[in-house]
Order: structure tokens, then sequence, then C-alpha cells
């Protein structure tokens, strides 16, 4: 009986053989057969688009890219954004950022080839507010 063999690590949808754990792991991450769960303490194996991975996904708050496992909805949320491709272009500089947000947080650390910083945006700022003020 090769399933009770430790040679043999069988893929219960396709009768794939692996010859160790970390090939069967890898065959399901090629085939997405079954989901194993890196952020879980023992390793939970998963059928995909499952209510069962579908509420663990929910109430462990798991990043369905990485696997990393969350306190709160709002720390993954903010999690996501490290997936996210930079869109936001800043001309002053060759970067490009994820969120406004953090190409704020790019020209506040002063570190900006623009030479922009926390003072230039506080200005600008300051600026703004006088203008709104006329209008």
């Amino acid at each position: 009986n090769n399933e009770a063999s430790p040679r043999h690590h069988i893929c219960d949808v396709c009768q794939f053989d692996g010859s160790s754990c970390d090939e069967l792991v890898q065959h399901h991450r090629s085939t997405r057969h079954r989901i194993m769960c890196d952020g879980c303490g023992d390793g939970g194996w998963w059928i995909p688009d499952s209510q069962a991975y579908k509420d663990h996904l929910r109430d462990d708050n798991v990043c369905t890219i990485c696997e990393c496992h969350f306190d709160s909805p709002n720390k993954l949320r903010h999690h996501k954004l490290v997936h996210r491709k930079p869109s936001v272009e800043y001309y002053g500089c060759t970067r490009s950022f994820t969120t406004y947000a953090g190409m704020i947080i790019h020209l506040e650390s002063g570190t900006c080839a623009s030479g922009i910083d926390i003072l230039d945006l506080n200005k600008s700022a300051a600026m703004c507010y006088q203008w709104q003020k006329f209008l």
C-alpha cells in the first residue's frame, strides 16, 4: 500500500505520488488541489473555495497571497499594501509608491533625490490653506 509508505506522498485529488512531503507541497502549490497554510501552527491543509477555508481566511485574518495571519482585519488590510504594485509616481525622483501616503512619508523623510523634505511639505500645505481661505 503506497499511501502508508513514508516514501510516498499521494495527492488525494489526482493521485500524484511525491517522493517527499516537500514535493507534495510543491505539487499542491502548483496545481492548487489543496492549500497548505504556512501561517497555521499545525500546517493546515485546505480545500480551495471550501466554506471551511473561507471561514479560516475570515476568522484568522489571513493574507491569501503570503498566508500570514494577523490580529485584526485592519492589520490585514494594511499588510495587503505590500503586495500591491506601485502605481503612484512621484516625478521629483524615480520612485513609485503603492499609496499617496507612502509617497508623503518618503518626502517627509528628507531622503528624496528631489531634495523635498517635511519643511517643504508644510510650506506647501500652508500655502494651499491660505489660498482656500480666499476662494
